[in-house]
């Protein structure tokens, strides 16, 4: 996202761990050969590809029903629902802010392809970490996957976004659940980024640039 004149530099891409490892739950002991829903393979529903294209492509194309070279809330919400991905209007267009650099609330291709790494990643951790293959997650499996990705977040941190993240209040996580946590994850590492100029790990913020930090995150 490009914001103009933030209260502490401008936004930047941030260091998201989700968003720059695709791949990496395939690293550790042996996790799904295959993602647990049919999303990390891009639908069947595609146009013929040229010889050599990245199968992205067509597919970004076959969505971009406007044929702007954008994908709106609404074409990117088609896209994950041929994916076996059934999301909200509002949690989509809140994936589109998390991805989007310009600050249009649209994905180009790279933007695109880097949501596709994100959800790919979340998954495979999804399914990497549902040890007893319940399709759930319990909050020992949360913690544990959310370590592996990078954020050693202390237990209460984590129940608290289990909390908010779990609607049906049974202390498990689903995959639609979790991914709209991971997705919280992305969009407060990207935020607080955005302020800690130095990396220190530290911010110090009024209440006025709270808020306005607030209302940037998923």
């Amino acid at each position: 996202m490009a914001y103009q004149q933030p209260y502490q530099g401008q936004y930047q891409q941030a260091p998201a761990q989700y968003a720059q490892q695709p791949g990496a739950y395939q690293q550790q002991g042996q996790p799904y050969q295959q993602a647990p829903t049919q999303y990390a393979q891009q639908p069947q529903q595609q146009p013929q590809q040229q010889q050599g294209q990245d199968p992205l492509i067509g597919w970004f194309n076959s969505i971009d029903t406007d044929k702007s070279g954008e994908l709106d809330a609404n074409e990117l919400q088609r896209a994950l629902a041929l994916g076996n991905l059934q999301f909200g209007l509002t949690d989509v267009d809140a994936m589109v802010r998390a991805f989007d650099t310009t600050g249009r609330r649209k994905l180009n291709l790279q933007e695109f392809s880097r949501l596709h790494a994100f959800l790919t990643s979340v998954q495979n951790s999804f399914a990497y970490f549902d040890q007893d293959r319940s399709r759930t997650l319990a909050s020992n499996e949360v913690n544990q996957a959310l370590r592996h990705a990078g954020f050693n977040l202390d237990p209460p941190v984590v129940q608290a976004m289990m909390s908010r993240h779990d609607p049906d209040n049974n202390n498990q996580m689903s995959l639609d659940e979790f991914i709209r946590m991971c997705l919280f994850l992305q969009s407060c590492v990207r935020t607080f980024s955005a302020f800690d100029a130095q990396r220190t790990g530290r911010i110090t913020l009024d209440f006025g640039q709270f808020v306005y930090a607030a209302s940037h995150i998923a």
